[in-house]
């Protein structure tokens, strides 16, 4: 098949698949500013959401599920689409924590469903993963100019119904997706599969990664919260996440650009002294100035980041799968860093979220090229 195809196929289903974690500043604020709910419990609902999207990474990338590209891309999807419309209806915990969590699931289905097509679609994931997500990032571009005042005026159920009309209208190009991709025509066996994820290399990773996206998750999902403590409009954040997004894109294109010219390591080490500075200058903004320097900034690392993880997964599996998983568990990091957040808020304050962020960023700086060299 066409890899053009296979590209804008991919890149529609990754985009669905982490609307999620693009629209969460803006689903705590709903959470807590039209539900009523506290920091601690709206971030614990996003945790549960994406403790569901680890789930659904989980049934792809170990090949739970019989299904091909295709079709786990479609079950996704509906899933998304389901979930949303029934958040929309809701307004008790409970009952919004269960369709969180089955949009969640679909989330992650469609998201490990896309990461494998870059990393086994592509000769370089890198450079695939940073034009894939500078295309998504024009669009949040949009998202984040729009939402806002929509949001404001409409509350949660203009904010999901807006959500499950963009899914709605990026499923047509899912049928890009090729249809030859299941286990037994790639000769894969489950338990090979597992095999590849019980090594400590994999492991180790995967711990750091999670600890890494759980600090600069927290100062994510609060973002939207940072800016209404400085009393901000919400013409003007939706602003500044527009820009943000710019950012991201040009953050993608230099992932794109570069590749694997200087390895990984330095990349993924490197870059985490500037996001840990924006991180802080975010959660400790007490100007208009400085949150517009914070969130560009963080934007900008975040894009270029997030390609050299995927990048790592291909490298430890051609297949894909840890790939698939390398995207969900930094998916999932960033959701449960919404609780983490919120806990912080709660007893040290918001601005505390900063710190947390840098402890994590410098443990991982530390550990992460004890992984990542041997992969040169």
């Amino acid at each position: 098949m066409n890899n053009n195809k296979i590209f804008f196929a991919a890149t529609g289903l990754k985009l669905i698949s982490i609307l999620g974690l693009l629209m969460m500043p803006f689903q705590i604020g709903v959470f807590i500013e039209f539900l009523g709910l506290t920091p601690s419990q709206a971030g614990l609902i996003a945790t549960l959401e994406t403790s569901a999207l680890a789930l659904g990474v989980v049934l792809v990338s170990f090949r739970m599920i019989p299904l091909t590209m295709l079709q786990a891309a479609m079950v996704g999807a509906v899933l998304i689409i389901a979930g949303n419309l029934v958040s929309a209806l809701m307004s008790g915990q409970s009952e919004l924590t269960a369709a969180r969590c089955l949009t969640g699931l679909g989330y992650g289905i469609a998201n490990a469903t896309a990461s494998r097509l870059i990393a086994t679609c592509f000769a370089v994931p890198e450079s695939a993963a940073g034009k894939m997500y500078a295309v998504t990032y024009i669009i949040a571009t949009l998202m984040y100019y729009f939402f806002p005042p929509i949001i404001a005026n409409g509350g949660s159920y203009i904010f999901f119904c807006g959500l499950t009309l963009l899914v709605v209208a990026i499923c047509p190009v899912l049928l890009y997706l090729p249809r030859n991709t299941d286990d037994k025509a790639a000769g894969v066996k489950a338990t090979s599969t597992r095999a590849l994820f019980f090594r400590l290399p994999v492991i180790s990773f995967f711990l750091i990664e999670i600890l890494l996206m759980l600090g600069l998750g927290a100062i994510w999902a609060f973002t939207e919260r940072f800016a209404v403590n400085i009393d901000l409009s919400a013409e003007r954040i939706g602003l500044y996440f527009a820009l943000s997004s710019g950012t991201q894109f040009l953050g993608a294109c230099l992932a794109a650009y570069l590749g694997v010219r200087f390895g990984r390591t330095k990349p993924l080490t490197l870059s985490l002294i500037p996001w840990a500075i924006f991180a802080m200058v975010l959660a400790t903004a007490v100007s208009e100035s400085a949150f517009a320097v914070g969130i560009l900034g963080y934007q900008f690392i975040l894009a270029f980041y997030i390609p050299y993880m995927l990048g790592v997964g291909a490298a430890f599996d051609k297949g894909g799968n840890i790939a698939a998983a390398v995207i969900g568990v930094q998916i999932f990091s960033f959701g449960a860093g919404s609780y983490a957040g919120g806990l912080v808020a709660d007893n040290y304050g918001i601005a505390a979220i900063g710190w947390l962020a840098i402890v994590c960023c410098g443990i991982s700086m530390i550990l992460f090229p004890k992984i990542t060299r041997p992969l040169e």
